[in-house]
């Protein structure tokens, strides 16, 4: 596993568990808090930054393969 994908899986892992964090304030009435917010756009940020590097690995695959 290289160090891309290293990353790539942690910063998904890191999304996931941001998610279920929101999950569990919006499930607990806290909806339409700031904590809430931050933790929703802290989660598209992430999953931002890992859908970037995965595109980087998968390019890199592609070039490799030609």
């Amino acid at each position: 596993m290289s160090s891309m994908e290293r990353k790539a899986r942690i910063l998904q892992v890191l999304s996931i568990t941001i998610l279920i964090i929101a999950l569990f304030l919006y499930i607990n009435g806290a909806g339409e808090t700031v904590y809430f917010a931050s933790a929703v756009i802290a989660a598209l940020g992430v999953l931002l930054k890992w859908s970037m590097i995965d595109h980087k690995i998968k390019k890199q695959e592609r070039s490799k393969s030609e």
